[in-house]
């Protein structure tokens, strides 16, 4: 695999430019969101450092929007583009090919996820990301989109979304089966309840009491 380089033929490494105060900020971003102490804000940094991350950060996003066009091909949809629309943020649409079919009663594999790399992506923060399927149930969907953004923190400082795809690859088929067991055993257990307060009720017709 080949890196990206500049116009003089320099390789991009966004990251090895990243040192001093500004390292010592993305650090204490990382580990402040890690240990979940919301409350406690990073180290203020002036406004040419900050620029400069930001800076850092748009072109690590633009970077990975390009390899993923190039992977996805047409299962790639840019959707906004912020050097366009003066926006802070990517949002496109990757088609998603599990590694193993769906099943019953999903009628098609036509899977996308969204992805909305935000401010600060990826450097200090993970994209936003949900996942679609017509023929899936919202609360599938949910879970999913759920398990997907717990798993896009632990790659805060890296850029993810083609790790994220595959591990939605994956995961797909498994995640369905657990969920239709599941509800298949949910709907079981419900129509014993039913069965067994139906046989404990009093026949007050043909019961007779002494």
């Amino acid at each position: 695999e080949t890196d990206a380089e500049e116009d003089d033929g320099t390789p991009l490494q966004p990251l090895s430019m990243l040192n001093g105060d500004l390292m010592k900020h993305l650090i204490a971003c990382v580990e402040s969101e890690d240990k979940g102490e919301a409350g406690e804000a990073a180290p203020m940094l002036d406004q040419g450092i900050e620029e400069e991350m930001e800076e850092s950060a748009i072109m690590e996003r633009d970077q990975e929007k390009e390899v993923l066009e190039a992977i996805y091909a047409e299962g790639f949809q840019l959707l906004s583009d912020s050097s366009s629309e003066g926006s802070d943020s990517l949002h496109y649409r990757v088609e998603v090919n599990p590694t193993e079919p769906m099943t019953h009663p999903a009628c098609n594999d036509k899977c996308h996820l969204h992805v909305i790399a935000r401010r600060g992506y990826p450097l200090t923060s993970s994209p936003m990301l949900w996942f679609t399927n017509t023929t899936l149930p919202p609360t599938l969907l949910r879970q999913i989109s759920i398990k997907l953004k717990n798993t896009a923190v632990e790659f805060v400082g890296q850029a993810a979304v083609f790790d994220l795809m595959e591990y939605l690859a994956e995961g797909l088929a498994a995640w369905q089966k657990k969920f239709t067991d599941e509800e298949a055993l949910a709907e079981k257990t419900s129509e014993d309840v039913v069965e067994a307060e139906s046989d404990d009720e009093i026949d007050y017709y043909t019961t007779e009491f002494t």
